[in-house]
C-alpha cells in the first residue's frame, strides 16, 4: 500500500522499481501472510540477522531496513494500522560486511585485448574508449548524444542515462542522472 500510495508518487520510477524489488525479495518472503498488527520487533531483528547472515552489503541492509521503516511510519500515520513502529527498535547488524561486491579494475593489457575483439568500426569500440577513459556508468554512456560532446573544448558533458524499467514501462528509458552530482562535465 506505502509503495503504491506514498513512494509511487514521490520517487522515480527507476527508483520505485528498485523498491518494489527490494520488497518482493527481502521482505515478501520474510512476512508473507503476516498482518502488519503482529509485526513484533524480535520478528524484525531475527529478520535483519537473517539478511545479515545472507551477505548483503551494511549499504544494502540499511537500504532495505529504511524502505520497510518508512512503509510502517505510513501503517501508523495516516493509515493508523498500528500504534507504533516496532521496526525503531532494530539495529542493522554492524557485523554485516561494509561492501560485498569486489571491484576490478581493468588492466592496460585486458583493455587492449578489448579493442583487438572490438575494433574501430564495431558498435562497441567508442562506448568501450568512453568507459574506460572516463569511468562513466554504461547507462551514461549510452545516454550520451552529439549535443553532449564539444570537440572543440574536448569535453563530454553527462545530463542524461539510459535505464531499463521492467514494470508497467517495460524497456529502455532515457533518464535525467539521480543526483546533482551525476550531472558532471568530463576533460
Amino acid at each position: 500500500n506505502w509503495l503504491d500510495n506514498v513512494a509511487a508518487m514521490n520517487v522515480r520510477a527507476t527508483t520505485l522499481e528498485h523498491y518494489a524489488s527490494n520488497i518482493r525479495n527481502s521482505i515478501v518472503p520474510y512476512f508473507s501472510g503476516v498482518t502488519v498488527q503482529s509485526l513484533t520487533p524480535a520478528m524484525l531483528d531475527k529478520w535483519i540477522r537473517t539478511l545479515a547472515q545472507k551477505g548483503l552489503a551494511r549499504k544494502t541492509l540499511q537500504t532495505i531496513y529504511a524502505l520497510f521503516h518508512h512503509a510502517l511510519d505510513y501503517a501508523v500515520y495516516p493509515s493508523e494500522l498500528i500504534a507504533s513502529n516496532p521496526i525503531i527498535y532494530i539495529k542493522v547488524p554492524r557485523s554485516a560486511p561494509a561492501e560485498v561486491v569486489k571491484r576490478i579494475i581493468i588492466t592496460p593489457e585486458r583493455f587492449a585485448e578489448l579493442l583487438a575483439k572490438y575494433p574501430f568500426g564495431t558498435p562497441l569500440y567508442i562506448p568501450l574508449l568512453l568507459l574506460y577513459h572516463t569511468g562513466m556508468r554504461r547507462g551514461e554512456v549510452f545516454g550520451l548524444s552529439w549535443d553532449d560532446i564539444d570537440l572543440d573544448r574536448r569535453t563530454i558533458t553527462l545530463v542524461r542515462q539510459v535505464v531499463y524499467l521492467h514494470g508497467e514501462n517495460k524497456g529502455w528509458h532515457l533518464t535525467e542522472p539521480k543526483t546533482k552530482s551525476s550531472r558532471r562535465k568530463f576533460v
